[in-house]
């Protein structure tokens, strides 16, 4: 990029920690979300045992612990997958924009 556009090298030195702390900070963020969902489905798994959980059948369980916490699990995945796919794509974008400038 140096060759494309001309920067003093203070400031690509500030670039490039301003997208370093983005990337841990888009990490951090992230971890947390998927630490919610880890746990949900951690306790749904000790509330059942070893056996494999499909979240997406829990209609099918019949005791009403079991169904919140799998329902909880549930929501958490989506939550999950929603932060990664639309949060994460807006805070890359907001955050171009603002190197933009």
């Amino acid at each position: 990029m140096g060759q494309v556009i001309k920067m003093p090298s203070r400031n690509w030195r500030r670039l490039n920690l301003a997208w370093s702390g983005f990337f841990i900070v888009s990490g951090l963020a992230n971890l947390y979300v998927a630490g919610q969902f880890f746990t949900a489905e951690q306790a749904l798994v000790s509330a059942v045992g070893p056996l494999e959980i499909d979240l997406a059948a829990c209609g099918e369980v019949s005791s009403k612990e079991l169904l919140d916490l799998c329902l909880t699990a549930q929501s958490r995945e989506e939550t999950w997958i929603n932060f990664k796919l639309f949060g994460m794509m807006r805070l890359m974008l907001v955050f171009v924009v603002v190197q933009a400038f």
